[in-house]
């Protein structure tokens, strides 16, 4: 009679540490967690203002997730350079972006974060003043 109490605790408890093992994977896998790694999506990591900063522009204000800088660039130019970098393509044609008084927006999602550039001139300065700001991650 101990010996079949025996074997059935001992059935109960592989069971239970079977079954427990399973609905730990699940949850890992549910979370993004699997063996102690963070799956491959969730390592995206936050974007780095600093790789769309403008060469050679000035910069005024410096934070985390928002960058002001100034340039004395053309707003073609400023324009020409951001394309490539923000949608992976040249300019569109059109606007040559040398107005007088012009305020163009570039906005673009890149791991989950939304990047939003703000290129403007206005007449009265000679300089072209840029703000770069991204979403939390």
């Amino acid at each position: 009679m101990n010996t079949i109490r025996f074997f059935l605790l001992l059935f109960s408890l592989i069971v239970f540490s079977v079954v427990f093992r399973l609905q730990t994977v699940r949850d890992h896998v549910k979370t993004g967690v699997l063996s102690g790694k963070i799956a491959e999506k969730r390592t995206a990591s936050p974007l780095n203002l600093h790789q769309f900063f403008y060469p050679n522009a000035a910069r005024i204000v410096a934070e985390e997730n928002r960058a002001e800088l100034t340039t004395t660039d053309t707003l073609g130019d400023v324009l020409s350079w951001y394309y490539p970098i923000l949608f992976g393509k040249k300019r569109r044609t059109g606007s040559d972006g040398n107005g007088e008084n012009e305020t163009v927006a570039l906005s673009v999602s890149k791991n989950g974060q939304k990047i939003v550039v703000t290129v403007t001139k206005k007449p009265d300065e000679k300089n072209v003043l840029i703000v770069i700001a991204a979403s939390p991650p």
